[in-house]
């Protein structure tokens, strides 16, 4: 039976609930969830607390504490709105842990209830694609661009996602009228993010439409807006680069640091867009490969390392030893057996980590590096025309950025290859798609793995492909998808200036304030 509340009470509680709302922005959230607690001591059953733990434990990364909060809260709540926010919490949980075919179970019986609620549409479309099933999750997507204008930011931004998808699957032709709606949208949104997405869906949708000339301008329009969230500083990577090659690797052997363990990992290192998840879905053809995608695990078992031997993130990166080493590799690879429960060999293709090759050539002395880069233009470029999730490979936002990117993995690949010579092999995109079926076998028998023809039929898949790439590799292996800049001619000559200057120049371009305009040289 509900607790009867006096005034006194409820304004108790109001006031806590402010006090704990506020500590959770500020990131204290021990002393938000104590604060919690008071409320339910005063009332068990007061709904805006147990959501608020829910959202404290799901900030936490404790999604199954965080369900049961969201369950709570959606066994009792009766204000709609206040139990449909349970409900996309509790399946921002289930996804995180995986649980899809629970996650598509809810969005079909929640849709029943609230059909015109956007972001259930959108759920359900994003779960189609993961799924392989692009036609279904197409149709989603035309539905949601068919939803009326609305002032919501997280409303805006969903209905810019589904033209940005629509406008880049393969499968779909471009049409004008599309790109005529998506350019009255850029003129009556407001939400800075929903505009750069919108500025994105415009570029695509121009750039099939071959008005290369537009499409440079709405890249760029996007990309201003998003460059502002960058928090990188450059001359920083390239100081911690040179700590990096003034380090004496080879004081610490491979075979001084860990017994050799059962499993082989297989590394995919690069830039984003630069072909990992092509060499990790022909890889996966092979009975003996598990494919782990792009993972957290490699970053979190150095931070929870570093961590427990008192140790700041840089130091340990730049002062490791051989128990770190083995201490950070058994930590992973505790990480992915629980996941993924590989036998033997598995792949890694979590891009932008060729700073730790070092550590991870010494944790696993059986491991293999295959390092898949594009010509420089094109890695460049590939990178620019990308929507990535807002604070995700912010330097993608300015050329010159981009530009820096290719040119410090590239130092840094080279610089391991001395290191550690015949571990890693530099997988050149546009010339294995030249070779075809003779690059793969050369790759396959690098890695001591057999080559199967049918291994080129990998476009057939039905595993789950996460990343930006899962529409391209439902494909046949084709050239349009190489030297894509060359259309582009001479717009692209600032692009090309960047990519002369010398590393130290770019870092120092990027350190300054004059950063306005990105066609500036």
């Amino acid at each position: 039976m509900a607790q009867k509340l006096t005034e006194a009470k409820i304004k108790r509680i109001q006031k806590l609930y402010q006090k704990a709302a506020d500590l959770m922005a500020q990131g204290q959230l021990n002393a938000a969830k104590v604060t919690c607690r008071k409320i339910l001591q005063i009332n068990r059953s007061d709904h805006n607390a147990h959501h608020m733990f829910g959202l404290i434990y799901k900030h936490e990364h404790q999604y199954i504490e965080a369900i049961e909060s969201f369950k709570q809260v959606i066994a009792s709540e009766k204000h709609p709105n206040a139990l449909l926010e349970a409900h996309l919490n509790l399946l921002d949980c289930l996804r995180a842990l995986e649980k899809d075919k629970e996650v598509m179970e809810r969005v079909i019986r929640l849709l029943e209830h609230y059909p015109f609620e956007i972001r259930l549409l959108y759920l359900k479309a994003k779960m189609l694609d993961k799924q392989g099933l692009v036609q279904e999750s197409l149709e989603c997507y035309k539905q949601i661009t068919s939803f009326p204008a609305s002032d919501s930011p997280i409303n805006q931004e969903i209905k810019a996602y589904a033209h940005l998808f629509l406008q880049t699957a393969p499968t779909l032709p471009p049409i004008k009228e599309d790109i005529e709606v998506i350019e009255q949208l850029i003129k009556q949104y407001n939400h800075e993010h929903a505009l750069a997405i919108l500025h994105f869906a415009q570029a695509h949708g121009l750039e099939r439409m071959k008005e290369y000339s537009q499409a440079l301008s709405a890249f760029e329009n996007g990309n201003n807006l998003f460059w502002k969230t960058n928090a990188l500083i450059f001359n920083q990577l390239l100081a911690d680069f040179e700590k990096t090659t003034q380090f004496n690797w080879h004081e610490l052997s491979p075979g001084s640091v860990t017994e050799e363990p059962a499993l082989r990992p297989i590394f995919i290192e690069g830039l984003p867009r630069s072909g990992t998840t092509l060499i990790e879905s022909v890889l996966a053809e092979s009975d003996s490969v598990v494919p782990c995608g792009e993972t957290p695990f490699w970053l979190g078992a150095l931070e929870e390392e570093a961590r427990h031997h008192n140790l700041g993130f840089r130091e340990l990166i730049e002062n490791p030893n051989s128990l770190i080493c083995k201490a950070v590799g058994s930590n992973y690879l505790n990480k992915i057996s629980a996941k993924f429960e590989p036998e033997k060999l598995f792949v890694d293709k979590t891009v932008n980590t060729y700073e730790y090759v070092g550590i991870k050539a010494l944790a696993f002395p059986q491991a293999q590096f295959i390092y898949t880069y594009k010509n420089p233009l094109d890695s460049l470029f590939s990178m620019y025309r990308q929507n990535f999730n807002l604070g995700v490979h912010t330097y993608s936002y300015h050329p010159a950025a981009c530009a820096f990117m290719v040119k410090l993995s590239q130092s840094y690949m080279k610089f391991w290859q001395k290191v550690f010579p015949n571990r890693i092999y530099f997988y050149s995109y546009e010339e294995n798609i030249e070779r075809g079926e003779s690059g793969w076998q050369s790759l396959f028998n690098w890695l001591n793995l057999d080559w199967q023809s049918e291994f080129m039929q990998f476009y057939d898949t039905k595993r789950e492909v996460n990343t930006l790439s899962s529409a391209q590799v439902r494909q046949e292996i084709s050239r349009k998808y190489t030297n894509r800049s060359e259309k582009y001619g001479r717009l692209l000559d600032s692009f090309r200036q960047f990519l002369q200057m010398p590393i130290e120049e770019l870092a120092q371009f990027l350190s300054n304030d004059g950063l306005d305009s990105q066609s500036k040289g």
